[in-house]
Order: C-alpha cells, then sequence, then structure tokens
C-alpha cells in the first residue's frame, strides 16, 4: 500500500493557496485509510473543503492520514517596553535584553552617530540624549521616519511618522531645506545583533509558544503583550513556509532571482527579533524545508529528479540533493544572524505521495532516514555553536516508532533524537480515524496529545542526551465538536501529564482568543 500525501494534490489549489495572506500550514487536506499495521495511530476522513481543513503544514496522525499540510490595516502603535515579568510555576521568567546595564551616555551617543543617516546629529548634553535632523532637499516626514526607524521605539513606520508630526508640527507640510526635527520615541540603549541578541532555550527547557507568519495587522505585538504573563514565552514565526514564499526581504541569490520574497510582509527581521526580546519573548523561526511548490519549477537543479535526469514536477526540491540542502542553509544563517533564538524544520522529509513511481528516490528505509539525519545534523551544526536550539517537526507516526511509514518518511527520530534540542510531533487529534482508542470522534479528545507525546517519551528514553519533546497543540476547530478554551486547557494539561517540555499552538489563522483563554495568566506568589 503506498503511501500517500495529500500536501500537494492539486497544484491549482496550491497556486490559489499561496495568494493568502495566511496560507503557512494551510493545505490541501484528504485523510486516506490507514495501513492496517498503524491502526493503532490513524485516520480516514473524505475529502475535507478548503474551508474546513486542518491547519498544518504535516500530519497529525500517520502519513496515510496527514495534512500534507499589508502594513496598512488600523493598528496600535507598537513600541518596546520592559517587559512585565510572568509568574511561571516550573520557572522563573527569562530576562528580556532590555534588563542589561545600560552604558555610558558618551558611549551611548558614539554608537548613535555610527547609525544615524546623514544630515543628523546627536547632542549627549542634557538630561537624555537627543538626535536632531536637518532637513535637505525633498525630505519629507515620510523619508525621515524611515531613515530613523531603526533607531527609535516605534516599530511601524506610519506610527513614526504620526510621532514625528506630533513632535515637530512643521513636519506636517511641506518641509524647507535646513529645517530641524527632532527624531521622537529615540531608543535609550544600543542594540544587539546576530549571537549576542540570542535568548536562546529556558533553562528547563519548557517552550510554550504559538505559531505565527507575519508582523502585520498587531497580531504579533498583541501577542507579545499577552502571552509573559501567561508564562508563555515563544512565537514561532514563518521565515520560509510551504509554499515557498519567504516572509522576509531574505537576501539569498536563488529567493531573490525567484522572486519568493518579492511580497514579503516583514520589513526587518532582526528588528522584529529585537522588539520581542524587550518582551522577553523568544523568537523561533520556522523553516519548511524540502516541500516548495514556488521554487521547484523555477530552479531545475534544486527539484526531486526523475527517473529521465529532469525535474519531476511536484512542487518538492530533492531532500538528498546538495544543492536543496545548502539553500535550506543559507535559510538558517540568515535567521541566526537576525538573532533567532530557535530554528524550527518542517517538512524535513521525503514525499510520500502517490504516482512517484518515476521519482528517483533513495530506496524506503535506512537510506532516506540516514539522508534525512545527515541534514539534519548539518542544520545543527551551524546552530549548536552560535547558541540557538534546533527543533524538528515531525509526522505523528513518527512518535510510535511505526513503520513502513517511517521508513517512506525517511523520520526516524531515534536517530534525529541527538541531532537537535527538541522533536515536535504533530498529533492533533482531529486527524485520527473514528475507531481510534475505541472513540466514534477522536477529534473529540484532547487526551490524543498525552497519547502520542508519552510514546515519543518512551520511544526516546533509552537514547542519552535525547531531544525533548514538544508537541504541537490543536488551537483550531475541525472535527472536535467541543472545541473551545477548555478543550486547548485539557490539551495543555495531558501534554504535561505525559512529561512534555512545553508545547506549541497551532492556528492558521493566528486568531489566539482561544488560546489566551485556556492558558490564564498566572497569578503573582
Amino acid at each position: 500500500v503506498p503511501l500517500l500525501d495529500p500536501h500537494h494534490p492539486e497544484p491549482r489549489a496550491l497556486a490559489a493557496m499561496r495568494r493568502l495572506p495566511l496560507s503557512s500550514h494551510l493545505a490541501a487536506v484528504t485523510l486516506f485509510t490507514s495501513l492496517s499495521a498503524l491502526s493503532s495511530c490513524s485516520s480516514t476522513a473524505p475529502p475535507a473543503t478548503r474551508e474546513a481543513q486542518p491547519p498544518h503544514a504535516e500530519s497529525a496522525a500517520t502519513p496515510s492520514s496527514a495534512a500534507a499540510a499589508s502594513d496598512s490595516a488600523p493598528r496600535a502603535s507598537a513600541t518596546m517596553a520592559a517587559a512585565t515579568p510572568a509568574v511561571d510555576e516550573s520557572a522563573a521568567p527569562a530576562t528580556p535584553a532590555s534588563a542589561q546595564p545600560p552604558p555610558t551616555r558618551e558611549g551611548f551617543a558614539a554608537w548613535l552617530r555610527e547609525h544615524i543617516p546623514e544630515g543628523g546629529t546627536v547632542d549627549a548634553s542634557g538630561d537624555k540624549v537627543k538626535v536632531t535632523h536637518v532637513t535637505k532637499k525633498g525630505d519629507t516626514a515620510i523619508t525621515i521616519a524611515t531613515q530613523y526607524l531603526d533607531i527609535t521605539d516605534i516599530y511601524f513606520r506610519d506610527d513614526l511618522i504620526t510621532e514625528i508630526q506630533k513632535t515637530n508640527p512643521v513636519a506636517r507640510g511641506n518641509l524647507r531645506e535646513g529645517t530641524s526635527i527632532q527624531i521622537p520615541h529615540l531608543i535609550t540603549a544600543p542594540y544587539k545583533t546576530g549571537d549576542a541578541a540570542r535568548l536562546g532555550m529556558p533553562d528547563d527547557r519548557k517552550i510554550k509558544a504559538i505559531y505565527l507568519r507575519d508582523d502585520s495587522h498587531n497580531r504579533i505585538f498583541l501577542a507579545f503583550e499577552k502571552m509573559p504573563p501567561r508564562g508563555m514565552n515563544a512565537v514561532v514565526l514563518d521565515g520560509k513556509d510551504y509554499d515557498g514564499l519567504f516572509t522576509y526581504p531574505t537576501k539569498i541569490a536563488i529567493a531573490k532571482q525567484t522572486g519568493a520574497a518579492k511580497s514579503a510582509p516583514i520589513r526587518n527581521l532582526a528588528r522584529l527579533v529585537r522588539f520581542a526580546h524587550e518582551k522577553g519573548v523568544r523568537m523561533i523561526m520556522r523553516i519548511a524545508c524540502f516541500h516548495d511548490p514556488f521554487t521547484q519549477p523555477k530552479v531545475p537543479e534544486l527539484s526531486l529528479k526523475g527517473k529521465w535526469g529532469g525535474p519531476y514536477p511536484i512542487g518538492w526540491l530533492d531532500p538528498a540533493g546538495a544543492e536543496a540542502q545548502a539553500y535550506i542553509l543559507e535559510v538558517v544563517k540568515e535567521a541566526l544572524d537576525a538573532g533567532f533564538d530557535e530554528i524550527n524544520l518542517d517538512y524535513i522529509r521525503f514525499p510520500v505521495q502517490p504516482h512517484l513511481g518515476n521519482a528517483k528516490l533513495p530506496p524506503a528505509g535506512p537510506a532516506r532516514t540516514t539522508a534525512i539525519r545527515d541534514f539534519v545534523r548539518r542544520v545543527h551544526e551551524l546552530t549548536k555553536p552560535r547558541g540557538a536550539a534546533l527543533s524538528l517537526d515531525v509526522f505523528g507516526v513518527a512518535a510510535f516508532g511505526s513503520h513502513p511509514d517511517i521508513d517512506n518518511l525517511g523520520q526516524d527520530i531515534s536517530l534525529l533524537a541527538t541531532e537537535c534540542e527538541a522533536i515536535a510531533p504533530m498529533v492533533y487529534p482531529s486527524h485520527y480515524d473514528k475507531g481510534f482508542h475505541g472513540w466514534d470522534e477522536p477529534g473529540d479528545h484532547p487526551e490524543i496529545i498525552g497519547i502520542g507525546t508519552k510514546a515519543a517519551i518512551e520511544l526516546l528514553a533509552p537514547i542519552k542526551n535525547a531531544a525533548v519533546i514538544r508537541p504541537w497543540l490543536q488551537a483550531f476547530n475541525w472535527k472536535s465538536p467541543s472545541y473551545g478554551p477548555k478543550y486547548l486547557a485539557d490539551e495543555v494539561k495531558h501534554a504535561q501529564a505525559a512529561g512534555s517540555s512545553g508545547w506549541m499552538m497551532w492556528n492558521p489563522s493566528q486568531e489566539y482568543d482561544t488560546g489566551y483563554q485556556a492558558v490564564p495568566p498566572m497569578r503573582a506568589k
């Protein structure tokens, strides 16, 4: 029985999805009958409509049943501020980057002089350091805000324009050459970059995260406010999504050549990381590795090949190919340079959909699992020396150690356990067959999260220095009649009871009202 990958059944559907701003783990999902040998962790269902699709990029249960899966809106001003300490019963919250000892006024002034554009002057003679811009021909409030945004505590340029005009009424009209404009909302200390900016994993290695795709519509800044009081400490942010598109203006030559970042919503990736760190929130970049229907037809040398030697047109890069792996490694390097605390790899597997008879693939089994292990090792050789964690998204079946699915996918967590810091099985209850554990509606049983988590932990127990298990939680309503705050709170409870090292919530629409209700603010001791 071939493994079926419903991730790429309809090229037209995928093309339509690529135009959706919240497309991230959304995929054309059809649930198939599982292998009889895997009946204890399988799921079947008729083809789902787009509105009913479960959202994660990969599978919650088995590959045979898996999900293959502008900044103009009104918003509040996003400004940096010291994080409100969260009271966590298991560990003290991380110290935000802003809590470091401030530099001397003279030192800060010297740093500012190196970071302001032509026309700017720094004055450190008063109570606080000030920056003034003397306009030149063609300057407007827009051009000034664009040039100085990076040294202010305001995130969006439009908000800085408003503040400049409020502080300098003359900037509301046409500016004459030689006009002095004071820059409001200056940061109060030099910011850190790259490895120096990283917060890293908490001491207890417990990450409690939500998934978001970009920095628009103020969702991410709402998260920065709501998460710390709840003991939630990380955001999983798309960098390269499953459609192959980037969310930030990458400098990678191939992506620039294909236009994969042409409509990237995030203007400054490192700056977004800094704003998160100011709130004590860690940033995890999700990279969808080898499923890439945008790049595959445009860059044949990265593509999975057919037996005739040419590109195999199913929207996959070659997981074992040196060129495809090098492309992903470049994305990892950019994330590290931007100061991300963790890299999260998705689609680290071989394709498993039908009609692959003419694809040039390694034989199922050790050839595939070793290829994936070796690639993950290469990524880990980049992340570990630079103080960043590495996590891997895997099919739920991998948590149970079931074969032959693992051999086809190449996802053997026993091999991967020492090549990363965390393994994230996608064990969404909605993805299991009717009859799983005798339940008519498995999607109505949040305890499945605990079952999958416990199975993965037990599988890795004999392995020294193995990665921790951090499951994805179903934070969306699909085939789960009782879904709501209690349902999601029960998922959290079952994950923790099974011994998980935190969890990550997935919602394709990036709406987490239910999540914030499920994890209420903690009371101070």
